[in-house]
């Protein structure tokens, strides 16, 4: 790497501790939600011996457990708040990259709300026709939230479990329009005809936001760890540009979804009452899907400001160093390191707005 620098500057350098307070919080950050899920899931998975060993019956202690997740998860998010505060005095190293984590995943979300769309939309035929379906639609909606809500509060992913996901996610729905095919006749067998074409694309549009999500933190951009060349940073803004363009046609997709719904519906020559019914039901995820977009606008300004970073970074090459004790990048120009500053600070501004608008969602996505 770079070699200029001054001693006193080096020696400034690293002298920053990197076990702060701040540094804590950030790693309480990611596990106290990890924690929640891990512990709501065991009760839902074992409510039936909690009751039988306990005496406590399965659905208080999902309940309880329901809540206690629910702090966790709200933790985590409060932990995220307080770790960005300490990046000016101590850095990025440790604090930036795991808070920022959950931030990035706002398009996986909307894939996932939008397969709640289907469920709604056939909910609203399936009451009519028959109860037991309707039953096992609701189960389907139920874990579909919980899934939602599991990566929203973690922000955790691995190139294996995003392909596994998404592989996952295929095969579900594949199954389910298979299963839910034979139980429909006539209108509503069109409306699931309709309604299946379109959330086959945003499965597809999903399923590339995740790849290009996978790619852009795997190294995370903010590190520049394993950055030697000159090559290396240029690879890194081609990663960001492609999550840009893939959240970019996510969105275009759930911003338009409402007409493009009602185009697959009519263009199978589904009568108008009950296009309107199926309509009906997927407009009870609107507020939920107003939030989202809210978040994708935090969505896009990070992305500007991480290009923002990379271009500093890039424009004065042979310039700078990486500091390897604090996790600091050490300019010759302090000019330079006051425009280095400011993407790092648009950075922690954003990605505090995004987790408060997260928590919006987490709130509707529990009713």
């Amino acid at each position: 790497m770079n070699s200029y620098t001054t001693n006193h500057r080096r020696d400034e350098a690293k002298e920053i501790p990197t076990t702060s307070f701040f540094h804590s919080a950030a790693r309480c950050s990611l596990l106290f939600p990890v924690f929640g899920i891990l512990g709501n899931g065991a009760v839902h998975a074992c409510g039936e011996y909690i009751e039988q060993y306990t005496g406590v019956d399965e659905h208080t202690s999902q309940l309880i457990m329901g809540t206690l997740s629910a702090v966790l998860i709200v933790l985590g998010f409060l932990f995220g708040f307080i770790a960005l505060c300490g990046v000016p005095r101590y850095g990025a190293r440790g604090i930036l990259v795991r808070s920022l984590l959950g931030t990035l995943f706002n398009g996986a979300i909307l894939g996932l709300v939008l397969a709640i769309a289907l469920p709604t939309i056939l909910k609203v035929r399936a009451r009519e026709l028959n109860p037991s379906l309707s039953a096992q639609i609701d189960q389907a909606v139920g874990v579909i939230k919980l899934e939602a809500q599991q990566k929203l509060s973690s922000g955790k992913t691995t190139q294996v479990t995003t392909n596994k996901d998404s592989a996952a996610k295929e095969r579900e729905l594949d199954e389910f329009l298979q299963k839910a095919s034979k139980e429909y006749t006539g209108d509503s067998k069109l409306v699931l005809t309709g309604a299946s074409r379109f959330l086959r694309q945003a499965v597809t549009l999903e399923k590339d936001y995740s790849e290009k999500t996978t790619a852009l933190l795997h190294p995370p951009v903010t590190s520049l760890e394993g950055v030697v060349k000159r090559e290396d940073l240029q690879a890194r803004r081609t990663n960001v540009m492609a999550y840009f363009e893939a959240s970019k046609r996510l969105k275009e997709f759930v911003k338009n979804s409402d007409s493009l719904l009602q185009e697959d519906l009519k263009s199978r020559n589904v009568p108008d009452e009950a296009v309107q019914k199926a309509m009906a039901g997927y407009r009870e995820q609107a507020p939920l899907r107003e939030s989202l977009m809210k978040i994708w606008t935090t969505d896009q300004r990070m992305v500007a400001a991480m290009l923002g970073l990379l271009d500093t970074l890039d424009q004065n090459w042979g310039k700078w160093h990486l500091d390897g004790g604090s996790g600091r990048i050490i300019f010759e120009s302090s000019d330079t390191s006051k425009y280095y500053d400011f993407y790092i600070s648009e950075l922690q501004s954003t990605s505090v707005e995004a987790k408060s608008l997260q928590l919006e969602v987490m709130a509707k996505l529990e009713n």
